[in-house]
């Protein structure tokens, strides 16, 4: 297992500098029961059997923000209990922290982050118990900026970061620096020419080749009424050390668009083609401390081309999310994992009463492999539900179900699963 050494000692002493009546803590602990129709998600071909647990979890936040601090960290530890000798037991750690620290407000400051998650081992397998690795992804670094003139600022990062992968033998270091000079055309439009260095050292050298990427890019923001808008273009450049890896020059763009119908609703479009990995997802906060597997794998690179649109409405007794979305997908060496992904994503929240309510999701996706033979597409669906009472203040008792079905062309990995949870809650909050 993978252990973060420093960065949560780093984190407390930052937030010690700031103001401590600033600095919002919440706790909570759990503990919760649960069944499994088919835990380790295997085709009903197997008659997988039935399963049961039980978990103790315990919750941890800080947020500060003040003159010279802005901290966040969402942890959490759940201690996993199976009924059965078919599964081990299971220790599992999500933290999510960042702090930035304004030594000189708006001249010099400095950054630190530490994701710890898990990740999907091998992304051609359903996400189960043995398909997880542990992953710690830690940054640090300064910002400056540079005021030119009034219309004109120079904003500089540059970042240290280590990813550490558990099983996967491309756990690596980062030397990352980013530039950007903005002109403020007037107050509803910026111009913003951007330069990003970085040079990736991995730690095993054999199967792995290290790299130099260059992003060049040109961007607009505009600002009118209820709309922002965004466009971006340049091109990433990757130099690969090893002889026999090619060098890729790639377009890259992003158009993005918010619409605010209303104080309370809102659509956005987000048209984006650009080249990321495991580690680069991670750290922009693709993940957070509720989410278990990250489905990318950590042995390459992937062009990613995306069409996201979303619309988002808050009412007097909930809210509602909707998100279609298509994705294609292409890996640099591992040709196998190019996929186009169709998907739509429903979260919404209601209400009940003063002490109940209710959330759901619907999840579904369609993932057409590009270069597997025979042909593979798989069909992913996802239905929860989510109910909580509260019992006292600090007391909540919830009951949360959820069904999750693949149906794939490839036989042995279709599979279904009806999951019940009952859980008791206490929350500082």
């Amino acid at each position: 297992m993978i252990v973060f050494k420093w960065s949560f000692l780093i984190f407390i002493m930052m937030l010690s500098v700031g103001n401590v009546n600033a600095t919002d803590v919440n706790y909570g602990a759990s503990v919760n029961v649960a069944s499994y129709d088919n835990l380790n998600l295997e085709p009903e071909i197997l008659n997988p059997p039935e399963e049961e647990s039980a978990s103790l979890i315990a919750a941890l936040s800080i947020a500060q923000d003040s003159a010279s601090i802005t901290a966040n960290l969402d942890s959490t530890y759940e201690k996993l209990f199976y009924k059965s000798d078919l599964n081990d037991d299971q220790n599992i750690l999500n933290l999510v922290a960042d702090g930035l620290w304004r030594i000189k407000p708006g001249l010099f400051e400095w950054y630190l982050s530490e994701v710890f998650t898990q990740t999907a081992i091998d992304v051609l397998e359903a996400d189960t118990l043995n398909n997880r690795q542990d992953t710690s992804i830690f940054t640090t670094g300064p910002n400056m900026q540079f005021r030119l003139a009034p219309q004109n600022t120079i904003d500089l990062e540059f970042r240290f970061q280590k990813s550490r992968f558990e099983i996967d033998n491309t756990s690596n270091s980062r030397l990352i620096g980013r530039s950007s000079f903005t002109h403020r055309v007037n107050p509803n439009l910026n111009l913003l020419i951007n330069y990003d260095n970085e040079k990736v050292n991995y730690t095993e050298r054999i199967t792995n080749s290290n790299f130099y990427r260059n992003d060049f890019f040109i961007s607009a923001q505009y600002t009118k009424a209820r709309n922002q808008y965004e466009v971006e273009l340049g091109s990433t450049n990757i130099n690969f050390e090893n002889e026999g890896s090619d060098d890729q020059d790639i377009a890259r763009y992003k158009v993005a668009w918010i619409h605010q119908h209303n104080r309370n609703s809102s659509t956005s479009l987000l048209i984006n083609r650009s080249v990321e990995d495991t580690a680069t997802n991670l750290n922009n906060g693709l993940v957070n401390a509720n989410d278990p597997v990250v489905n990318a794998s950590n042995l390459d690179l992937f062009l990613n081309e995306a069409i996201h649109i979303v619309y988002n409405t808050v009412f007097s007794q909930g809210n509602l999310i909707i998100e279609p979305y298509i994705n294609k997908i292409k890996y640099n060496d591992q040709l196998e994992l190019n996929t186009h992904e169709t998907g739509l994503l429903v979260l919404g929240s209601l209400q009940l009463s003063g002490r109940s309510s209710l959330s759901f999701d619907l999840q579904y996706l369609e993932s057409d492999y590009d270069n597997i033979q025979p042909k593979r597409i798989d069909e992913d669906t996802i239905y929860r539900l989510l109910y909580t009472y509260r019992i006292g203040r600090h007391l909540n008792l919830s009951f949360d179900s959820t069904r999750q079905v693949r149906d794939s062309t490839f036989a042995d990995q279709s599979y279904e699963d009806l999951r019940f949870l009952l859980t008791l809650e206490y929350t500082s909050r």
